[in-house]
């Protein structure tokens, strides 16, 4: 079975946006405290750490680093630069120095690919199920743990013995509400329950969800982000798209000269026409996955 972590889909996402592109390279010759502002590195080439200079911005598995100084082999740097988050590191791991794409960018463009899935035009989501015991005296149910609800998929309530098994509770006698008074429901949604039901029997709630964000190289993606193993593709192609199509403003900037290449051989505009068939792959697939679940769900996956 196939398995997928954060650390996965970056290197998938580089391989498809510089194969056969290698980026200068030192390692960490000592573990690294979050919030330490010098870097111990080694260069077992013996050809780069003479040219590292200030300026240069170092990437250390999700943090980036500005380097101001270096002094033999320690580099005086800020840590935590461009948004990133100040962690531990440990010796021997790689630093990338001024990498074209660094392993924070694209985890922020995986995130943010995870949002767009979720969203109404995309219709993807995760499901999960939360259990409630119904109480005559109660009519609103507080959705318990519950995050990134997108909508309800189904509530059945279990049948009381001899019977014990479990019946669709109609749609007509609930109501969810969102954005509900924090005080009285904690998570924020407000289940009604307009009809009664089975004093002390559990109701299970089965929602649709969206993605969780990835915070760490390690994260897996069934388990941490919420999806299937046949939609493990999609986050790197969003991510392609994402950190390729704003190289063409770069290139457009006036008050410097950043693409070496000749127009005649990539013309304006050929970055972006070279994501424009990754975004129709993209398209397709999504798709493709909205109907897997529409098949799994039925009409109330695409509501």
């Amino acid at each position: 079975m196939t398995i997928a972590t954060l650390s996965s889909m970056i290197a998938q996402t580089l391989r498809r946006v510089q194969p056969g592109q290698q980026v200068e390279a030192l390692t960490l010759e000592s573990s690294y405290t979050a919030g330490a502002t010098s870097l111990s590195l080694s260069d077992p080439a013996g050809t780069i750490l003479p040219s590292l200079r200030p300026e240069t911005v170092l990437s250390i598995d999700l943090e980036l680093f500005y380097c101001q100084a270096v002094s033999g082999t320690t580099a005086t740097v800020v840590p935590g630069y461009l948004g990133s988050t100040s962690a531990n590191h440990s010796s021997g791991a790689m630093v990338y120095l001024n990498p074209r794409f660094s392993a924070f960018d694209i985890m922020c463009a995986i995130n943010d690919d995870l949002s767009d899935l979720c969203s109404p035009e995309n219709n993807l989501f995760t499901v999960d199920s939360i259990e409630v015991t119904y109480n005559p005296a109660t009519v609103g149910y507080d959705l318990t743990g519950v995050t990134g609800l997108i909508d309800i998929l189904s509530i059945q309530q279990k049948m009381p013995y001899p019977v014990g098994y479990w019946v669709p509770f109609p749609r007509k006698k609930w109501t969810l509400t969102a954005n509900a008074d924090l005080t009285a429901f904690p998570s924020g949604y407000a289940l009604r329950l307009n009809e009664g039901g089975y004093p002390g029997m559990p109701l299970r709630i089965t929602y649709k969800q969206q993605f969780q964000p990835f915070a760490a190289l390690t994260d897996d993606a069934t388990t941490v982000a919420g999806l299937s193993n046949t939609m493990y593709d999609l986050p790197p192609l969003g991510a392609m798209i994402a950190i390729v199509a704003p190289r063409e403003v770069k290139r457009n900037q006036i008050d410097a000269a950043p693409d070496s290449r000749r127009a005649t051989e990539v013309p304006p505009g050929a970055v972006m026409n070279s994501v424009a068939q990754v975004l129709a792959l993209r398209a397709r697939r999504i798709n493709a996955e909205a109907s897997r679940l529409k098949q799994l769900y039925g009409t109330q996956a695409g509501r």
